[in-house]
């Protein structure tokens, strides 16, 4: 359930991201640019203000449909970045999950 949650959260930060791209008219945001840091939120446009705000609680509405709490999801995303087996087992299903949903999209 971690995975299928990782999973959806990444689809969903892509999808706004690649959103707010095509609103702002820009090819690609500048490497390392954070829309989350609390420096560059003033400078932002209330819309996009709003929907970095909103980020957070769409992603926990998906981690509580996978049946994980907030700091489950958390320990467990921590576990990731510090048990490279973790981390390999979680990036495997990840990675099995995305080639399914490539080849869904071809039938």
């Amino acid at each position: 359930m971690f995975a299928r949650s990782i999973t959806e959260i990444e689809e969903l930060r892509s999808d706004q991201m690649e959103a707010l791209r095509q609103s702002l008219k820009v090819e690609r945001f500048p490497p390392g640019f954070d829309l989350t840091d609390p420096l560059v939120q003033p400078l932002l446009h209330p819309e996009v203000q709003a929907v970095c705000q909103k980020f957070p609680v769409k992603a926990e509405e998906i981690v509580k449909r996978y049946g994980l709490e907030s700091d489950e999801f958390n320990r467990m995303l921590e576990e990731t970045k510090g048990n490279p087996i973790f981390r390999w087992r979680v990036q495997k299903y990840v990675d099995k999950a995305e080639e399914e949903r490539r080849n869904g999209n071809k039938s």
